[in-house]
């Protein structure tokens, strides 16, 4: 069964992992392929990495910025809440919030609005362009695959062809099982041509094979095919050239330029004369009140009979002959259908395999040497056409009848075939082309596209004996798996391939253009199209059912499997997922990452005090306050000052990221309107030494109603170690050097001192 009506998964051994797609060469068209849910995983890893990603971009933005902006003279308020944004902001987005925010409080109680949002809209400006930046990226990360169908490639689980030879070994099996399989083949063509090779098709509907339809050129005012006088028009018939498709491009055999071949397609079809080519003639019939039946014979070539074997008959075709005797009309009544049938002269004519194959054998005016030739018969004797038409086939301007509408009380005319039976006759030809030879020398002549007759002629444009035992595959699958041409669709499904029964009620037919001829010619030849699509296809998967696999033959050279093994076609059941777009995401992001996480203590090692040094390769001056800023500005460093300003001094690893207290922290004072730290107790203020024997003295308790507290001396703010308890305290002061003038009034800090031993 074709791919076009399964989606039996075991019918597909689809390759999971990497492979190379061609069409964007070995680097870019590395690809990796999941199942959907894998694949979804995957996709959904890459999105959060990405975002993650933008936050370790913002970070680093963050730390150049304030080290750029770092200063150690004073600065105001803007500044350090500014400052502070940056080192903490934790994204793109809360720096987007903060800075809003702090915006907004300095424009409603700042006393310099203006300066405030000169100094903060920069800054959330940047905030707002990193977020949707990585936001953006987030979404288009997703771009490494598609969401509807993905390229996959297949394994060569499955890998054959089907063979003439086997299908007519058991006439029993070939009618019970394979033609039954072969009509829905082509019905299923002719079904998918109707979709996809009109110019109102929609993608989403042809999502199966690489290409939605093959490209084809359509050339309406083509010379005869034949001979001149026979066709009905010297320049007005009709060539669908479909140019030389490529094997890679069009027919999805994932292979790179040197494994390719190209392969072309072309029908010419004219409406023929009849005149001179028709006689009528009456038929015996078994039967005393009709012993004879009036038809019409056409010669366009001797009629090659399948019926009774060695037996020729001069005519073509014959159709029954419109006759009026009523007697007649009762015994025999004309359909209310069309009456179509193809008939197949296989070049070159009087050869062994082609007198098997042919229906007849044409004329000299219609023989062709080079092209198969093909003649479709069309009869509507019981059609009745609401309009004349003008078209060179379906021709009806005889008048038919009336019709009445008995609600309006008016007649209508009604119109029929201008003749018994009218003729199409068509060429089919094809050719394999190497696109790596010289372009005069690449193609094999345009050929038949039945005849196995010299295949040597085009397997010659190969030179190994590798590339030609894989063109002979390619070429068996092209002319036995194309089981799809014009006699194909019309010999299989007769009048459902006619495109104007869609106009058709019972015997009533609704107005035909001019050119309805061609748009038939156009639809048979896209349902022959969508089977070389599906030719290379089949060759690939398990035929349905399984016992259809004794009319294929598997490939005895492994060269040949290389079409098997290299077999693309268009699932939504996984996921092709571009390798280098996949990597590119995945290693920017990582350096991103390693970079934020190691910025710090790589600007720490660099910026070591004390001399010039070589650190990580690099000689810098020592510059440490930006870093010093960077770090003190961080919240856990923010909170130990806090404290600290409050008298909870005792701390430890200060200088790394998180200092540890050591003994208890002040709470808040419990003011809405100014919330403070409680000052520390006089007994926390007490601290040892690690020197033998020190004693701290503390000047003064701060009072709690005083903001600031003001401290003099040589040492701390609030405490200077004597060597020893023994040396009286005004010496101790003298010693110290403390010669600054007293303490501030009692108003803004305390008279009273204490020793603490």
């Amino acid at each position: 069964m074709s791919a076009l009506t399964t989606s039996d998964p075991d019918r597909y051994n689809v390759h999971i992992g990497f492979w190379t797609n061609w069409t964007y060469g070995k680097v870019h068209g590395a690809t990796l392929t999941l199942t959907r849910r894998d694949g979804g995983l995957l996709i959904a890893f890459l999105a959060l990495f990405v975002s993650y990603s933008g936050t370790s971009f913002w970070r680093l933005c963050c730390f150049a910025l304030h080290r750029l902006c770092s200063s150690s003279q004073p600065q105001d308020g803007r500044y350090h809440q500014r400052q502070v944004i940056w080192r903490n902001a934790t994204s793109a987005n809360d720096g987007t919030w903060r800075l809003s925010r702090t915006i907004w409080a300095w424009q409603r109680g700042g006393r310099s609005p203006g300066k405030a949002c000169s100094s903060f809209i920069p800054a959330l400006l940047l905030a707002i362009v990193i977020s949707a930046t990585f936001s953006v990226a987030g979404i288009f990360s997703s771009r490494v695959t598609t969401a509807t169908a993905n390229e996959v490639l297949f394994s060569a689980g499955h890998c054959a062809a089907w063979d003439r030879t086997l299908m007519t070994a058991d006439f029993q099996n070939f009618t019970s099982l394979y033609l039954p399989n072969y009509n829905a083949r082509v019905s299923t063509h002719l079904s998918y041509a109707a979709r996809c090779y009109t110019p109102t098709a929609s993608p989403e509907d042809c999502q199966i094979y690489v290409k939605p339809s093959l490209p084809f050129s359509v050339i309406s005012g083509a010379p005869c095919p034949f001979q001149n006088g026979i066709c009905r028009f010297a320049s007005s018939n009709l060539i669908l050239d479909t140019g030389f498709l490529d094997s890679h491009h069009h027919l999805g055999i994932n292979a790179p330029p040197k494994d390719r071949f190209q392969y072309r397609v072309v029908n010419h079809c004219a409406p023929l004369v009849t005149q001179g080519y028709m006689e009528d003639f009456n038929k015996p019939y078994n039967n005393t009140l009709f012993p004879e039946i009036p038809m019409v014979r056409f010669f366009y070539g001797q009629s090659a009979s399948r019926v009774l074997p060695g037996t020729n008959f001069s005519f073509t075709y014959e159709v029954p002959a419109n006759f009026s005797i009523d007697t007649y009309n009762s015994f025999q009544a004309a359909p209310n259908d069309y009456v179509i049938s193809a008939l197949g002269s296989i070049w070159p004519v009087n050869n062994s395999d082609s007198d098997l194959t042919s229906d007849f054998f044409p004329r000299e005016e219609l023989s062709r040497d080079n092209a198969d030739v093909v003649l479709i018969f069309l009869s509507s004797l019981g059609i009745q056409f609401v309009q004349q038409v003008d078209d060179a086939w379906y021709s009806a301007h005889r008048v038919y009848g009336f019709l009445t509408d008995t609600t309006a009380m008016k007649n209508y005319t009604v119109y029929a075939q201008d003749g018994p039976a009218s003729v199409l006759g068509c060429t089919l030809q094809h050719q394999l082309c190497n696109p790596n030879l010289p372009l005069k020398e690449r193609c094999e002549p345009l050929r038949g596209i039945w005849s196995d007759i010299q295949p040597e002629t085009a397997l010659d444009l190969w030179k190994s004996e590798e590339d030609r035992a894989a063109m002979a595959w390619a070429r068996k699958i092209l002319i036995e798996g194309i089981d799809c041409t014009i006699k194909d669709v019309l010999g299989t499904a007769q009048t459902a391939a006619l495109v104007a029964r869609n106009g058709l009620y019972k015997a009533l037919q609704g107005p035909l253009p001019a050119d309805q001829w061609q748009r038939e010619v156009q639809h048979w030849f896209g349902a022959s199209l969508a089977s070389v699509q599906d030719a290379f296809v089949q060759a690939v998967t398990a035929p349905t059912p399984s016992d259809m696999e004794q009319f294929r033959v598997k490939p005895q050279d492994r060269s040949a499997q290389r079409f098997c093994r290299n077999q693309k076609l268009l699932s939504a059941r996984y996921s092709s997922i571009n390798v280098l777009g996949m990597s590119i995401i995945l290693v920017v992001g990582a350096l991103l990452v390693i970079l934020d996480w190691s910025i710090e203590s790589l600007a720490d090692c660099i910026q070591k005090p004390g001399k010039k040094r070589r650190c990580c390769c690099i000689r810098v001056r020592p510059e440490r306050y930006a870093l010093l800023e960077w770090k003190t500005n961080a919240i856990e460093q923010l909170h130990r000052l806090a404290h600290e300003g409050a008298g909870y001094d005792s701390w430890t690893h200060l200088e790394d990221a998180i200092p540890i207290p050591c003994g208890g922290l002040g709470v808040v004072d419990g003011d809405a309107t100014h919330p403070r730290l409680k000052p520390a107790p006089i007994e926390n203020s007490k601290s040892k030494s690690t020197s033998g024997g020190a004693t701290n003295i503390v000047f003064g308790e701060e009072h709690p109603d005083v903001p600031k507290k003001h401290t003099w001396g040589a040492q701390s703010p609030q405490h200077i170690e004597i060597a020893s308890t023994a040396v009286p305290i005004s010496e101790a002061i003298d010693n110290h050097g403390i010669n600054d003038p007293a303490p501030p009034s009692a108003s803004n800090t305390s008279t009273s001192s204490s020793v603490s031993t």
